[in-house]
């Protein structure tokens, strides 16, 4: 059973907090540094400052796109109640970086636990957990101590299929709208982007629009008649949302994009090179405040991918 405090320093006094691990529940696991030990962190289950009305939900992991997304969608003058989701991913420290926004913000959050599912959904390198089976046929130590590592490579290689969480946007959405419907909120904002089409099928556009036509049926009566799914980024690239970042002065440092979930980026997993190209790509010497182990890898990633595609 999960514990349930509050910090003796009491910096958000009156709230209780969830302790949580992140790095390998069940002990240290492997990457390409050399062993993560499981380290924990406190995380409010919810957050609302005193001015929290809301216009809509908007679904932010902490990464980078969502990140954007959420000053994207103030700008244009809502106020958006942030959703984010535990679904035992091994990259958890996001979560903090989501709850930060929220905070510098002001904006209503909530954390969604949904890690009673993550034995049940973890045939991914998102959440394989210690006792995870070996495929038969496999040798060696591909899957050393029992968990799936995090590929690494170029974002849209075939083998970032082992990413893939079973039906994880699909669930999410699901909430959102129902967090949406309950609160007579006008939009569900979802942060995928053209990048994401090719290894996420719940990233693509027939999916969201289905998504919407089944949200509209199946709440039919209760559902706000303004209700849209919002997807700001869908037509456009990683590269197109870094420039976005930057002109909306969000600073990359505030938000976590690492599927290994260490302390510093790795620079090394698909979503590192991914956020390291397109940070890259706006030219501005300095901007990108975060701490990578490596931060030479991507190049050559980058530079073959171009080569042969």
């Amino acid at each position: 059973m999960t514990d349930t405090i509050t910090p003796l320093e009491q910096i958000r006094a009156g709230r209780e907090y969830i302790k949580k691990t992140y790095g390998g529940a069940h002990g240290p696991v492997p990457s390409h540094f050399g062993y993560i030990d499981p380290q924990e962190v406190l995380l409010p289950q919810h957050y609302k400052p005193l001015d929290h009305e809301s216009d809509g939900v908007a679904i932010v992991s902490g990464g980078l796109d969502s990140v954007t997304m959420v000053h994207f969608l103030m700008r244009q003058g809502h106020r958006p109640h942030l959703l984010s989701f535990d679904y035992g991913q091994r990259h958890k420290r996001e979560l903090q970086y989501a709850l930060q926004v929220a905070e510098s913000l002001s904006l209503r959050w909530s954390l969604i636990d949904l890690t009673s599912l993550t034995e049940l959904i973890s045939n991914s390198a998102l959440t394989s957990q210690d006792q995870h089976w070996t495929p038969p046929g496999v040798e060696g130590d591909m899957f050393a101590g029992g968990e799936i590592p995090v590929p690494e490579g170029h974002y849209a290689e075939d083998n970032m299929a082992i990413t893939v969480v079973p039906n994880r946007n699909m669930t999410m959405l699901s909430i959102a709208i129902a967090v949406a419907v309950n609160f007579k909120y006008e939009y569900v904002a979802f942060g995928a982007h053209s990048g994401d089409h090719a290894q996420y099928p719940d990233c693509r556009e027939v999916f969201l629009e289905n998504l919407y036509t089944t949200a509209m049926q199946a709440n039919e009566g209760f559902i706000n008649d303004k209700f849209r799914i919002t997807t700001p980024w869908l037509g456009i690239s990683k590269n197109d949302i870094a420039q976005e970042a930057l002109q909306l002065d969000v600073q990359p440092a505030t938000t976590y994009s690492c599927y290994n979930g260490g302390v510093n980026h790795c620079g090394r997993c698909a979503t590192c090179v991914e956020r390291l190209e397109a940070l890259d790509s706006v030219h501005v010497p300095g901007w990108d405040e975060t701490v990578y182990d490596d931060t030479e890898y991507w190049k050559g990633v980058v530079a073959e991918w171009k080569a042969t595609h």
